[in-house]
């Protein structure tokens, strides 16, 4: 099949989620961050500052936590789930180190650990935000 075929130039990812720290795992390479964005105060064309902890815009913004959708809400009118897409999309990206016009295949682990701080349909949540991210296929553990 196709799949199988593009499956032996792809960069599989294996992502192990917590609430405190998102591992994103890529043969010898393991990128770590905290479920957190930073983004630009501006709530008409806002964008993403920084990914993970330790950065510190100098910039007015505001500190997202990817994970907390009730949180999210509590700070933007936007949809909680941009900003998930938008986490998952900077850790491929910083795990795969290049463009890759075949897409990866995402193992998740640990999806548990999100139980209160996700909504009951976290599973779907994430599948969907790591297919819009660029996941080829996911495959939960």
């Amino acid at each position: 099949m196709i799949s199988d075929f593009l499956g032996r130039f792809s960069k599989d990812i294996i992502i192990h989620l917590s609430p405190y720290l998102v591992s994103f795992y890529r043969e010898n390479k393991t990128v770590q961050a905290k479920p957190i964005l930073y983004l630009s105060n501006n709530s008409k064309s806002r964008k993403v500052l920084g990914w993970g902890d330790g950065f510190n815009p100098i910039e007015p913004h505001i500190k997202i936590i990817v994970f907390n959708f009730e949180d999210t809400l509590s700070k933007t009118s936007e949809d909680p789930y941009n900003y998930l897409t938008a986490f998952f999309r900077q850790g491929i990206a910083k795990t795969v180190d290049s463009i890759s016009f075949v897409k990866p295949k995402i193992t998740i682990q640990n999806i548990e650990s999100l139980e209160d701080t996700m909504p009951e349909n976290k599973k779907s949540i994430i599948e969907k935000a790591l297919y819009d991210s660029g996941a080829r296929e996911c495959i939960f553990q």
